[in-house]
């Protein structure tokens, strides 16, 4: 079996939401080109519920963070071939707490012509960071980084890295607020227009689609947290799918594919089923899920580009 995992999808008007984005016609097209047989139908999520074997041919489609461009643009796609797919949402957003970070990518797409013309604009706010370059630390982390997603270039990298290991939310916020009122980026509005609703999500659910978890707050680095912390995300996010959905979640995908013992131990109090990282080598493509269910491999979408 080979999982793909989708972010973000071209909006009403056919403009890219963010990074990566994709059209509904790149989704039909894909689906095509790889014969819309071979795509996960609801007898095929029974299976996999079931820990049943699934051929190698199958494609499981999954969609991260709970983008309405998903709902909007790549769900009509999907009923077109009576495709079933998983969703893993992130909750903060039903408490009226939008991320940064993805506001950020809409942003971007919409002010800048390219990553490196942003990340130069990000770097006037971001002082005193040209050492992190030359540092061990960054010559790990951008290693490890181009080794699975080599379509990054050095401005997505410096990025990321400020982002996830130097900076903290508190001071990324600050900055993309700046950003932001630099040119008149009404996020506040926009915000409103990129999450699912309590409504969509239970029209998926209502239609054979599976909801998971993918934390409260979306953490850059997890593992980082106790474990006492880590279940706190992940039993919040938990409780609030359920309270919208009435179904308990029965899967997982970890944020940014990070995740360690005590979130494994986690996934097993909290009886989840089925658990999916990020990865993107080669020989991670298929995956047998009589082994180890809560480590499904997934293929990044940008692969197909």
């Amino acid at each position: 079996m080979k999982t793909l995992m989708f972010h973000r999808f071209h909006d009403a008007h056919n403009k890219p939401t963010g990074q990566g984005s994709f059209s509904a016609n790149d989704l039909d097209n894909f689906i095509k080109r790889e014969g819309e047989e071979k795509f996960f139908k609801i007898d095929d999520i029974n299976k996999l519920k079931n820990k049943e074997s699934i051929p190698f041919s199958k494609i499981l489609l999954t969609f991260d963070d709970g983008l309405n461009s998903q709902y909007e643009t790549a769900k009509p796609v999907l009923d077109k071939y009576k495709i079933k797919s998983f969703w893993f949402i992130y909750t903060k957003i039903f408490e009226n707490n939008f991320d940064f970070n993805e506001l950020l990518n809409f942003f971007i797409t919409r002010y800048y012509s390219n990553f490196d013309n942003f990340f130069n604009k990000f770097l006037l706010f971001c002082k005193d960071v040209e050492h992190y370059w030359g540092s061990n630390d960054y010559k790990i982390y951008s290693k490890n980084l181009y080794s699975k997603f080599n379509f990054y270039s050095e401005s997505d990298m410096r990025f990321r890295f400020l982002r996830n290991r130097i900076l903290s939310n508190e001071k990324f916020q600050e900055i993309v607020i700046k950003l932001f009122e630099s040119e008149d980026f009404k996020h506040i509005d926009i915000s409103k227009k990129l999450w699912l609703n309590e409504y969509k999500l239970k029209h998926l659910v209502d239609q054979g689609h599976e909801i998971g978890l993918h934390s409260h707050n979306h953490p850059y680095l997890i593992s980082k947290y106790s474990k006492s912390k880590q279940f706190d995300e992940y039993k919040t996010n938990f409780d609030i799918l359920k309270s919208i959905t009435n179904i308990k979640p029965i899967s997982v995908a970890y944020p940014l594919g990070i995740y360690n013992n005590d979130t494994l131990a986690i996934m097993n109090e909290l009886k989840i089923k089925i658990g999916f990282k990020s990865t993107c080598h080669a020989n991670d493509e298929f995956f047998n899920p009589l082994t180890d269910n809560l480590l499904f491999p997934r293929i990044d979408s940008a692969f197909l580009k």
